[in-house]
């Protein structure tokens, strides 16, 4: 019950949704059979710093699990909107073929897909296998991992630094203390 982000216990629940099975895991006609667990959804707010955050956290083991069917590839306006937004960014910071993309939960690699296109350097991170594979076949470099120190070490010796550091929502399914890293 303390705070991910201040280690704080001063808090109060705010909203209860009472028992629900993790999103994401929809099932297959053969395996409607199969039981359910289901996880306390309550959220909170730490008054000491503001957070609002679930009362249970799941394992990610459980929610990125390789039948993970969320793709990023399936509407054209996302696929129009991350376009926009890497072409946005090149544009401001003046990036170029040098510099590295490091997406955080890159799924089947759409946003680093549009870097590679503005002639980037790209390097995903996604915990679902069956996502991963489908990134590497379209030509994304995806590291299967959770973004923690061991993953960030990795892409730092094997391509240096990395220029601009994308993750959409991804902030509230992390390990803080994996993911704030100080230096690699």
């Amino acid at each position: 019950m303390n705070c991910r982000m201040c280690d704080s216990i001063n808090l109060h629940k705010f909203l209860d949704l009472g028992f629900m099975p993790p999103a994401d895991q929809f099932r297959r006609k053969d395996q409607l059979h199969e039981s359910d667990t289901y996880y306390p959804l309550q959220v909170m707010m730490y008054e000491d710093c503001g957070l609002a955050q679930l009362s249970y956290r799941v394992f990610p083991e459980v929610l990125y699990r390789n039948d993970y069917p969320y793709e990023s590839s399936t509407t054209k306006v996302g696929q129009q909107h991350w376009s926009e937004f890497d072409g946005s960014v090149v544009k401001r910071f003046g990036f170029g073929p040098k510099d590295l993309v490091v997406d955080i939960g890159s799924n089947v690699g759409v946003l680093l897909g549009a870097f590679r296109n503005k002639g980037m350097q790209v390097q995903g991170v996604d915990p679902a296998a069956n996502i991963v594979m489908i990134a590497q076949a379209n030509g994304i470099n995806t590291i299967c991992d959770f973004f923690n120190e061991d993953s960030a070490r990795k892409i730092v010796e094997e391509k240096g630094y990395a220029s601009v550091i994308t993750g959409t929502n991804v902030f509230a399914h992390v390990n803080l203390d994996g993911f704030m890293l100080r230096e690699v």
